[in-house]
């Protein structure tokens, strides 16, 4: 298991992080967890997402460069990204 803490942008590369998000990559389970303490929607024009999306294709790419293997690298990630909407969630936006 990895966990990537992520100072977020809100998918504004130009913007200064904002909030911190979790993103969590479980081998075993074959999946990537994504945690979001705003994801309630109180703020309508940030994509937090968008980052948590960056680090797993970035994940990817490496895994597919170490393991070196023509097939792996011209597959798809096998591995599932789930939003976890079940994380306590902020009351306040700061």
């Amino acid at each position: 298991m990895l966990i990537f803490p992520i100072n977020s942008t809100g998918g504004n590369p130009s913007r200064a992080p904002l909030h911190w998000n979790l993103l969590v990559f479980d081998v075993e389970a074959r999946t990537w967890a994504f945690y979001n303490s705003w994801f309630k929607g109180k703020i309508n024009d940030f994509n937090f997402m968008q980052d948590a999306e960056m680090v797993k294709e970035y994940v990817h790419k490496r895994r597919q460069e170490l393991l070196g293997t023509e097939e792996m690298q011209k597959a798809d990630d096998p591995f599932q990204l789930i939003v976890k909407e079940d994380c306590p969630q902020q009351k306040d936006f700061l």
